[in-house]
């Protein structure tokens, strides 16, 4: 399947979240936290970047609510400066004012993320309420897209979040899809 393609079937779940309230600068920022996640995958780059459980494949095996509020889980934790990668990628938080020694130095020789996740995370919540809907969205792309090129990424994310913009006298933007969420 071609990046038009991809793009337009994109475009397409934008109705079902519509149903769930969400506004069409949201439909985008939910893509950008999705998309990298599973680019990070295709790539093989979630090592060294991404903490154990809180990676694509573990996305798309949860069902239900657990997926939902693990998406929430994973949204805040990423974006968050105290999160560290401890050995071998897990995830390590701050200890608490009653943690042992042994914690407090685990966490202190454990390396921050990356400064990228950091960014794109910064602030990350999800703006969907229900479970379906962030099922319908993580089985599309996990389905659809495929990041194993850098032409692919670039076309896709390129042509999802930044397609023509036009203006209308009111300054508001127009769609900038071919069919407004």
């Amino acid at each position: 399947m071609n990046a038009n393609a991809i793009v337009q079937k994109l475009w397409r779940l934008c109705t079902v979240l519509r149903k769930d309230g969400i506004t069409y600068q949201q439909y985008v920022t939910e893509l950008t936290y999705l998309l990298f996640l599973k680019m990070m995958a295709e790539r093989n780059r979630e090592t060294g970047s991404l903490p154990k459980g809180m990676r694509w494949a573990d996305l798309v095996a949860a069902n239900g609510l657990p997926k939902l509020e693990h998406y929430r889980k994973l949204l805040v934790t990423l974006g968050a400066t105290s999160t560290r990668l401890g050995k071998d990628d897990v995830l390590v938080l701050p200890p608490s004012d009653k943690a042992s020694a042994e914690e407090r130095k685990r966490y202190a020789d454990a390396r921050p993320l990356p400064e990228m996740v950091q960014e794109i995370f910064d602030n990350a919540s999800t703006f969907i309420r229900e479970p379906q809907n962030l099922t319908t969205l993580v089985t599309a792309i996990d389905e659809w897209i495929g990041f194993r090129t850098s032409a692919t990424s670039s076309a896709i994310s390129t042509k999802a979040c930044c397609r023509r913009t036009r203006r209308r006298p009111s300054g508001v933007p127009a769609s900038i899809s071919p069919r407004a969420c």
